[in-house]
């Protein structure tokens, strides 16, 4: 599903923490009850968006359609 929207998940998350991640502005948060990241001078943005796992495809679209519309918001702000 995330193929159709153009998103090439290779299935492996990445730490913030890694070398490829550098000068971090802002950390968006989702309510994904687990320890939030701590980087110095960086904004923390917390959506509490519930997680989809488990609850099927339509279910998994409209969190898709939240997090593109919160990212286009967020997007117009900076």
């Amino acid at each position: 599903m995330l193929k159709e929207e153009g998103i090439n998940w290779q299935g492996k998350p990445k730490t913030i923490f890694s070398e490829e991640f550098t000068n971090i502005d802002i950390i968006v948060t989702m309510g994904c009850e687990v320890e939030c990241p701590v980087i110095p001078g960086a904004r923390v943005i917390n959506w509490e968006i519930p997680d989809p796992k488990g609850k099927g495809r339509e279910e998994f679209r409209k969190t898709l359609d939240i997090i593109r519309k919160k990212v286009i918001a967020l997007l117009k702000e900076l």
